[in-house]
């Protein structure tokens, strides 16, 4: 069958169905979706110009959000970018430690926006996700002014990696003097000087 007649029947335990040309979701999906717990990797797919809406009939068939979610490749208008961000919502469900040391796991998001085109942070995208935002993936778009501001509106202490790598960034402001104490991993364009970045607070 030629790719792009694919229509998608999962197995249970397939959570990665990237580089394919998905252009339909069987009706048994809905029941797979719902028990997709740790992650969902639909990029590399044209789900946009296959006449797929993420938001509906991905995200909403979930029981919950997966914590790690790769949507990049997609190509996807800014505003179905802001729809499916939209759709992420927090929550105070927590995995409980299994030893003594451990302390709970609550319940974070990945989010992978990469080769999505983007060309700047659109504002306040993220806001309603300050505290679960571990890891955001924006290599390989067309960022040319980043502003961490546009981020979240204040200083965050749980967005430990944030990818950039790949990107036209030329300038990065941070007018609201956000201070992200917790991030230790951050991926620039090799284009970037570390200069760049002085005015964003990187925790240690």
């Amino acid at each position: 069958m030629d790719s792009s007649e694919v229509i998608l029947s999962f197995s249970m335990s397939l959570r990665s169905v990237n580089h394919n040309n998905i252009s339909g979701f069987s009706p048994s999906c809905s029941e797979i979706f719902s028990s997709i717990k740790d992650s969902l990797d639909i990029s590399y797919n044209n789900l946009v110009s296959n006449g797929i809406n993420i938001y509906k009939e991905v995200l909403m068939k979930l029981a919950k959000l997966p914590p790690t979610l790769s949507i990049g490749h997609n190509n996807l208008s800014l505003s179905a970018i802001k729809e499916i961000i939209r759709g992420f919502y927090i929550t105070n469900y927590c995995v409980s430690p299994i030893g003594p040391n451990d302390d709970a796991k609550c319940f974070i998001y990945s989010i992978d926006l990469s080769y999505s085109k983007l060309t700047e942070i659109p504002s306040n995208i993220f806001v309603h996700l300050r505290g679960f935002l571990r890891v955001l993936n924006l290599n390989n778009n067309a960022i040319k002014h980043f502003d961490a501001s546009a981020i979240f509106r204040d200083s965050e202490k749980n967005l430990q990696e944030l990818h950039l790598a790949h990107n036209a960034i030329a300038e990065v402001t941070n007018p609201n003097n956000v201070q992200f104490n917790a991030l230790k991993i951050i991926c620039e364009s090799i284009f970037l000087t570390r200069s760049v970045l002085c005015g964003i607070y990187v925790g240690t």
